[in-house]
């Protein structure tokens, strides 16, 4: 299974980590008892709730930001503080991508992988802090070009497309502050299903720290 597909698009559909068919067939599979399963199961949805996060900030390029750009009534100073830092953070969400998809295909089980979160998290992850301290004037911002008719007509016709799933753009906007809020969530997903005697236990557990700080 490609994370990553040839055109650069992120493929993955949202499974269960024991539907893949890499792992079916793989014979470790039937080696694992159910704990061990259900801690396969929490390390793959960091890996696939990654992958729904990209595609939805590619949306959020693709089809709002380059379309909104085009709107005469809205001034790029406007249109720099709701999007200016989302090239950022999508730049940070791909280069994790990159390196979970090869941890994926070296590994089915995917050792290593807290290690690559926490590593992503020291280097990477400030762009969310700068994300999260801009929201309240992005707010404000996008409220105030709501009052422009020509905005708000060109805005609807963007949210009822359907390559937008019936949300909106304010709801597109919460994504990164959502996400880098889920991490640990996930994280300790992982960690209360490993035993301290685990190897993984003690990555997971500088991982979440990483993230938390």
């Amino acid at each position: 299974m490609d994370l990553i597909n040839s055109n650069g698009n992120v493929s993955i559909s949202r499974t269960l980590w024991c539907e893949i068919p890499e792992v079916k067939q793989s014979e470790i599979f039937n080696t694992l008892h159910i704990e061990q399963k259900k801690l396969q199961e929490a390390k793959f949805e960091m890996m696939t709730s990654e992958a729904s996060y990209l595609n939805s900030l590619n949306v959020l390029t693709k089809h709002f930001i380059q379309n909104l750009y085009k709107c005469k009534t809205a001034s790029k100073d406007n249109m720099d503080i709701l999007f200016g830092k989302i090239p950022q953070v999508k730049n940070c969400s791909e280069k994790l991508l990159l390196d979970l998809e090869k941890c994926w295909q070296d590994n089915i089980l995917l050792q290593n992988i807290c290690n690559i979160i926490s590593k992503h998290a020291e280097e990477n992850f400030s762009v969310y802090i700068s994300y999260v301290e801009n929201q309240v004037l992005l707010e404000s911002t996008l409220k105030k070009l709501r009052e422009s008719a020509e905005f708000r007509e060109t805005l609807q016709k963007l949210e009822t497309s359907m390559d937008c799933q019936a949300l909106t753009l304010s709801s597109f906007l919460m994504l990164p502050m959502q996400r880098v809020t889920r991490w640990p969530l996930l994280l300790d997903a992982v960690l209360k299903r490993l035993s301290s005697e685990d190897p993984e236990h003690l990555a997971c557990r500088c991982a979440l720290t990483t993230i938390n700080k």
